[in-house]
């Protein structure tokens, strides 16, 4: 869920966490990438207008482009990585991420995603050899 327009509060159902939001930021992000249970609610403080990101379609457009799937991959990965590694469950379980430093999970990501060889138009390129010269075996 991604806010565009107007105040949010985000309230944790067990912990006395209180949080605003507002444009640009959002909601949920563990949702896309792994089975999640929410653990707080969202209310609007004034008007506003939320973008949803169903995951089915989302999933079903990123297979479509290899280089976006090993980077959502790697990404999520890295992501869920992250909650099973931290020390103490409370530190995760909440729906809101702007205080955790996504960038070197970006990173991380973007150094997976394969680059063409020397000589190749793209990376396609070489994939469509290994499974011509696979398909031949």
């Amino acid at each position: 869920l991604v806010i565009n327009i107007g105040d949010f509060v985000y309230v944790h159902k067990e912990f006395d966490r209180l949080l605003t939001l507002s444009e640009g930021q959002w909601v949920c992000e563990p949702a896309i990438w792994m089975k999640w249970h929410h653990y707080g609610t969202l209310s609007a403080q004034t008007s506003g207008q939320v973008m949803t990101i169903p995951v089915q379609k989302f999933a079903s457009i990123v297979s479509n482009h290899y280089k976006t799937l090993a980077f959502v991959c790697s990404y999520a990965r890295h992501f869920r990585s992250h909650l099973l590694t931290e020390d103490s469950d409370w530190c995760w379980q909440t729906d809101i991420w702007t205080d955790v430093d996504l960038q070197g999970f970006v990173d991380a990501a973007m150094a997976s995603v394969p680059t063409p060889r020397a000589g190749r138009r793209s990376y396609i390129d070489e994939y469509e050899e290994e499974d011509d010269r696979f398909a031949k075996e």
